[in-house]
């Protein structure tokens, strides 16, 4: 959908759900287009034409009138939808989109003030509206947030804040960075010349030279664990690739007392 482009002609309503880990809904020709995201931690998937569409705390989900779908809640939440009308130009594609968003309070807040105007009055006044467009402006700028440095970014405060996760994959960084895995590792070696995985393991390793100089009496498969290797033996022949000693040398090397 062409956000900039659209003309709103009507917004019915304003509806704040609290759904339960484990529901399965089904909508059968979607009466509305509608925006939507959640405040906290639920997470919602929507299955539309084979393809699936994440909504949580990080994404806004735009959804296309006229179709119909399946969705699953994984994590119980409280979830936002905006219902309305616009004047239809034939370049709706009839697909949900994702828009990842870096601060999901500025949607709350505008949604908030959204149902308060509708709930007092005329469904139709331009008030409402103004509030609308701004939630659309908003979108607007999040898509374009800037361009594919952008977009790692995303994948980048991601990694930041989940490298010690064992079960940690290209594919779903790539997915905050509402990007596929192919995409995604073809641009991540175009800005930082290296692929994510390297990136991620010298991280790693990075984070495991710190933790080893910071103390003198961890051993190798705490530290292994820590930073999220599936195994004492796979962290260190990353180790020793990267730094190019063992682990227990480094430690020698570096503290009084080694590992």
């Amino acid at each position: 959908m062409e956000l900039q482009k659209i003309v709103i002609t009507e917004i019915p309503e304003v509806v704040i759900v609290n759904v339960r880990a484990g529901d399965i809904i089904r909508i059968e020709n979607r009466r509305y287009y509608g925006v939507s995201f959640c405040e906290d931690d639920g997470y919602i998937v929507y299955s539309h034409r084979g393809q699936e569409y994440v909504s949580d705390s990080s994404r806004v989900i735009i959804h296309p009138k006229g179709e119909s779908y399946t969705l699953r809640t994984l994590r119980g939440g409280t979830f936002f939808v905006i219902q309305f009308l616009c004047l239809e130009d034939g370049k709706d594609s009839g697909e949900f989109e994702s828009v990842k968003v870096r601060n999901i309070s500025v949607f709350s807040n505008l949604c908030r003030h959204l149902r308060d105007e509708i709930l007092l009055g005329d469904r139709f006044h331009a008030g409402r509206f103004s509030i609308f467009y701004g939630i659309l402006d908003e979108l607007i700028r999040a898509r374009n947030y800037p361009g594919e440095e952008g977009k790692l970014a995303f994948a980048m405060e991601y990694l930041q804040k989940n490298y010690q996760d064992n079960l940690l994959s290209i594919e779903k960084v790539a997915e905050e960075a509402s990007l596929s895995g192919s995409y995604f590792r073809k641009i991540f070696k175009k800005v930082y010349g290296q692929s994510p995985r390297r990136y991620l393991m010298n991280m790693r390793i990075q984070k495991a030279k710190e933790m080893i100089s910071s103390s003198s009496d961890l051993v190798v498969g705490d530290v292994a664990k820590t930073m999220g290797f599936s195994s004492t033996f796979s962290f260190c022949r990353a180790f020793k690739d990267i730094v190019g000693c063992t682990a227990t040398e480094y430690a020698e090397n570096n503290k009084s007392e080694g590992l």
